[in-house]
């Protein structure tokens, strides 16, 4: 599976009603902080000091409509 795919795969989880506004943690294996860091980059999620995640929704609706 490839960055792109995964980012997607994450971006539809993320925009589920009980995700929108929360932080939600994640593992800290190679490929997972590897999107993380993908996503924060491209500013579809923001992270905190306890290595949390919460998704711009607005960003991330634009990703997946122009993908």
């Amino acid at each position: 599976m490839t960055t792109k795919q995964r980012t997607i795969k994450a971006l539809n989880f993320l925009l589920k009603d009980e995700c929108l506004n929360k932080w939600i943690g994640y593992r800290s294996d190679k490929t997972t902080i590897n999107l993380v860091v993908y996503m924060v980059n491209l500013k579809l999620v923001s992270i905190n000091e306890h290595s949390q995640i919460k998704v711009n929704q607005h960003n991330a609706k634009l990703f997946l409509n122009n993908n």
